[in-house]
């Protein structure tokens, strides 16, 4: 058996770029946060320091924050590049079967029962692909059994069998 390899990791883009924004939005903000409490736990405290050969005092929040914004843009950019990298191909495993799991309903639903549901191994949605299969498989045995019931029925009726007819019926009913 061919193993099936990924082509395109942007299946859904829409999907994948909202899901891929919001996690790099919190690293974002989490970055942020930390900066803001470094800079707050300094509270009144100074610090002293030599700048430009003149000793001067400051704030340790005044002194420390171009370093800290300096530092959290860097996290923040490095974080959210390695995130949309990650979540990019985890994400791909969701919406690369829920692509297969649509196309294949298109076909079940327009009366084509040869739709697989196949979804590569390590992909999620095994589960929810393999119960989709097995409902195809049923709704075609079911199709099958009402279409012989069918052809029973055109018989029993052309032969003016109305007893059969009857049966026939009630066997359908039973069928759907």
């Amino acid at each position: 058996m061919e193993k099936q390899t990924r082509r395109n990791y942007l299946i859904d883009v829409r999907f994948q770029g909202k899901f891929i924004l919001r996690f790099c939005i919190f690293v974002v903000l989490a970055t942020l946060a930390v900066t803001v409490i470094a800079i707050n736990m300094t509270g009144d405290s100074t610090t002293v320091t030599i700048e430009n050969a003149r000793v001067m005092a400051k704030h340790t929040g005044d002194f420390i924050f171009p370093l800290l914004l300096q530092t959290a843009l860097i996290v923040s950019v490095a974080s959210s590049i390695i995130v949309a990298a990650v979540l990019l191909f985890e994400t791909h495993k969701i919406a690369g079967p829920l692509y297969r799991i649509k196309k294949d309903l298109e076909h079940l639903k327009n009366g084509d029962y040869s739709a697989k549901f196949k979804i590569r191994a390590g992909d999620e949605l095994k589960d929810l692909a393999d119960e989709l299969k097995n409902l195809s498989d049923a709704l075609e045995k079911k199709e099958a059994l009402a279409k012989g019931k069918v052809f029973e029925l055109k018989g029993a009726v052309e032969s003016k069998n109305f007893g059969a007819v009857a049966v026939i019926l009630k066997d359908l009913e039973a069928t759907i």
